[in-house]
């Protein structure tokens, strides 16, 4: 039988401060090369960024990005899931709850239908536990 304390320590995990909490971690160990599926190549990052930049300028060749697309950019709609195909690895990230996603990084050989699927079941049972709070110490102008 699950106690109470263990029902409330488990969905401690989901706030979004656990959640950044254990991402650093995640990050710390891949830097390390602990991860035993994964592997952390900073390296790419820039190939990442780029190809966000090139699927950026697509959809918005002068960059006059609607306002709902850079603030509160799940509360308008629309966008549910985009994909990201890297040269080894495909990039998901989701809407996961009120101002939060979920990412997930997965080889290149991953049935990316199986993937989102899944995402998709996990943000159903788990969503509502993961909004953050909108961020206020931006500097002004954006």
């Amino acid at each position: 039988m699950v106690t109470a304390d263990a029902t409330a320590d488990a969905l401690s995990l989901l706030s979004a401060h656990a959640v950044r909490t254990r991402a650093h971690r995640l990050l710390d160990i891949g830097l390390n090369d602990k991860l035993p599926h994964f592997r952390v190549d900073l390296g790419r990052l820039d190939d990442a960024v780029d190809r966000v930049l090139a699927a950026t300028r697509t959809a918005y060749p002068k960059f006059e990005i609607p306002f709902h697309s850079r603030w509160r950019h799940f509360e308008a709609g629309g966008v549910r899931q985009t994909v990201v195909e890297l040269d080894e690895a495909f990039l998901f990230v989701t809407a996961a709850g009120d101002g939060s996603c979920l990412a997930v990084l997965s080889d290149a050989d991953s049935d990316v239908g199986q993937v989102a699927y899944e995402m998709t079941l996990l943000v159903k049972r788990v969503g509502v536990h993961l909004g953050s709070s909108p961020r206020t110490d931006l500097p002004s102008g954006g």
